[in-house]
Order: structure tokens, then C-alpha cells, then sequence
């Protein structure tokens, strides 16, 4: 290979580095102003494509990220298309790639080199497609528990990891953010649903199986940054696509103002409000004499 092929090839790597850094950053308009300039020189660049169209993602571009993907020559953009099919809720494109795609058992054989992303998309379509399909919910991971029987006291039980007092002074490799302790799970994830189901075209499809959003809530809680403790005014959540079905919700880094949803009533001066023993026991039985 000549010189200046490797050197074509470092600086499109180097640079579709940058790109996906300044997606990271969600300093989304930047990535894309420098992958389409990229593209102008280097049309054809597999790696430019697949950054370029994570960007169309993000702004639920989809008609774009669908063109750019269906011109990619690559096994792994099926899972990107699941995604997006599965957020439209488009019955004849899903089951197109469930044939092509998932009908071979060996992506859930436990001896099969585990692919986390594929196994979702697999349960998602299986559950969806295949009125037969059966397997032990033991030897799934909570993600995968969830799509294939969503439980709400599951997701709620594995959000309140992120709540536990016992979590405030210490983090860990499960644990990398904490809610207020003021804050009461169960009222923060109903208001959340609810207002998913108002604001679902501001569902980010990312590059995983799931759908996050994000919210603005003043001191929400703490979140671990390279070992130091930031207070947070932003809560992340991560849904099953095309729902208000929560997986996962913690305090997170802060994002552009535009892709922020709001809570319904929620202010600075009006907190959720965890309530003691007393205040359940006397909300629950004031009305009897």
C-alpha cells in the first residue's frame, strides 16, 4: 500500500475519532458540519457514512440515516435499522430483517460469542414475530428481562439502586450516579411516563437498543465524573423503543437545552418529595373518623 493511502486512511480514522467525541459531547452540529465537509472529499468512506448517519439518529432524521445506512455494505448496520424501524413502528421493514436476520437461533445460544445489542434485537423481534417463542428469564440480563415481560416493580427495584442512602458516600462500577434523597422514585417515574407519552418524538435512538430522553431537574442528584462528585440538573432515561416502558433512570451530565423534556408541574420550589411513615399513614386514612 502506497504512503498516501495509509496516510488517507489515519486521517479519516483520526477524524471520525473526533467525530464520535463530539457526538459524546452531544456537540451534535459541529459532528455533523465536519463529517459532511469529510464526505465532500471522501464520498464513499464507510466509517465517515456510519458516524454521519448516528447524527441523523440523533436529530430523528430518519428518512437520511435510513439512505445513508441501506448503502452501507455491512452485516452490523441491521442493528441500526432495527432501531429505527422499531421507533416507527414499521411492521413490513421489521419483519424483513427478523427473516433475513434473526431467525437463526445460534445469536441466543449461550455457547455463541455474546453480543449484547443483537440479543435484544433478537428478543424484541422473536417476542414480536414468533407467538411460540419461549426461554428462560433467568438466564437473561435485566435489560433483556425487561423486553421480553416488562415489569414495572423490576424497573423500579433497579432504578432505586441509584436512590439508596447507602450509595451517597461511595460509588461503584453498578452505581455511578444518585438521586437527592428527597426525591421519591415512585412520583418521579410516573411523572416521567407520562411525560413520554406527550414528548416521544424526542426519544434518542443513540447507537444502543433502547431510547433515551432527557430531563431538566434542578439538583437532581450527584454523578460521578473521573472520580469526582458533580451535582446534577438532568436526569437520563432509557426506555424500550417506541414506549414509555423505563428501563433505566439516574442523574446524568448536562445536554443541549433544545433535547431537554420538562416534567409536568415540576419547579424549583415544588421538589417530589419522599413522605415518612407518618405523612403515607395519615394521606391514606384522613378520611377515616
Amino acid at each position: 500500500m502506497e504512503r498516501g493511502a495509509y496516510s488517507k486512511i489515519g486521517l479519516i480514522s483520526y477524524q471520525t475519532k473526533k467525530i464520535n467525541e463530539l457526538i459524546e459531547n452531544r456537540r451534535i452540529a459541529l459532528a455533523k458540519k465536519l463529517a459532511l465537509e469529510l464526505l465532500s472529499d471522501y464520498s464513499y468512506d464507510t466509517q465517515l457514512l456510519k458516524a454521519l448517519s448516528r447524527i441523523y439518529m440523533i436529530e430523528r432524521d430518519y428518512e437520511n440515516a435510513i439512505r445513508i445506512l441501506e448503502s452501507i455494505d455491512e452485516t452490523c448496520i441491521y442493528k441500526r435499522l432495527v432501531s429505527i424501524y422499531l421507533k416507527l413502528n414499521d411492521e413490513e421493514k421489521l419483519y424483513e430483517l427478523y427473516q433475513k436476520y434473526f431467525c437463526d437461533d445460534s445469536i441466543l445460544d449461550e455457547q455463541s460469542e455474546y453480543n449484547e445489542s443483537s440479543r435484544r434485537f433478537k428478543i424484541y423481534l422473536e417476542k414480536r414475530f414468533n407467538p411460540s417463542f419461549d426461554i428462560d428469564i433467568y438466564k437473561l440480563s435485566y435489560f433483556e428481562k425487561q423486553i421480553y415481560d416488562y415489569d414495572e416493580t423490576r424497573a423500579i427495584n433497579h432504578i432505586e439502586k441509584h436512590h439508596c442512602s447507602k450509595y451517597s458516600k461511595a460509588f461503584n462500577d453498578d452505581v455511578k450516579s444518585i438521586f437527592n434523597e428527597d426525591i421519591d422514585i415512585i412520583e418521579l417515574f410516573n411523572k416521567v411516563k407520562k411525560s413520554i407519552s406527550n414528548n416521544s418524538e424526542k426519544g434518542n435512538l443513540g447507537k444502543g437498543a433502547g431510547e433515551t430522553y432527557y430531563f431538566a431537574y434542578r439538583n437532581c442528584g450527584l454523578r460521578n465524573d473521573n472520580g469526582d462528585l458533580i451535582n446534577s440538573d438532568t436526569i437520563k432515561v432509557c426506555t424500550l423503543i417506541g414506549t414509555n416502558q423505563i428501563v433505566s433512570m439516574y442523574p446524568n451530565k448536562e445536554v443541549n437545552v433544545l433535547e431537554l423534556c420538562s416534567l409536568e408541574s415540576q419547579n424549583v420550589q415544588s421538589k417530589i418529595k419522599v413522605k415518612t411513615g407518618m405523612e403515607r399513614f395519615n394521606s391514606r386514612y384522613k378520611s377515616i373518623k
